[in-house]
């Protein structure tokens, strides 16, 4: 850079070579270049971070879950085979339908449920822990995420 600020006639003969009438611009284009990819780079670093994060808050939801229900869990015996089958319910502000959800699926004879609450700001977490205490029997694993992923 400082021998092209010297001698600008060689910066226009280093454009010439990759066709370009003057060296200036092709400055600006390895700059447009650069500034794409650092853009791209910073994007994707974003992407990977927001990955990362969702593992974490997912983790921990698993964690304090099973923390909360080790003995609940430990003591279940396959009585028949629908106790074969667990049911993942993600669910986000469904205080209207995650009881009638919960109800249906119990009612069919299905014992376990795992209930992934994603941050709700309604009152799901509620409904749900009146339907754990509803059906003693059955299995209900909630777990809530700290904010919606």
């Amino acid at each position: 850079m400082i021998l092209f600020a010297l001698d600008q006639s060689l910066l226009d003969s280093f454009g010439k070579f990759f066709g370009i009438a003057r060296g200036a611009d092709l400055l600006v284009y390895v700059a447009l270049i650069l500034l794409f990819y650092f853009y791209i780079d910073v994007l994707n670093k974003h992407t990977k971070d927001r990955f990362e994060l969702t593992r974490l808050i997912s983790r921990e939801a698993i964690n304090k879950g099973y923390s909360e229900n080790k003995d609940q869990i430990a003591s279940r015996h396959n009585v028949h085979e629908k106790d074969d089958f667990v049911f993942n319910i993600r669910v986000y502000n469904e205080e209207k339908m995650v009881g009638t959800v919960v109800d249906e699926i119990i009612h069919e004879g299905f014992r376990k449920l795992v209930i992934i609450n994603d941050g709700s700001s309604d009152n799901t977490l509620s409904v749900l822990q009146d339907k754990k205490e509803q059906y003693p029997h059955a299995l209900i694993i909630i777990l809530s995420h700290a904010i919606n992923r």
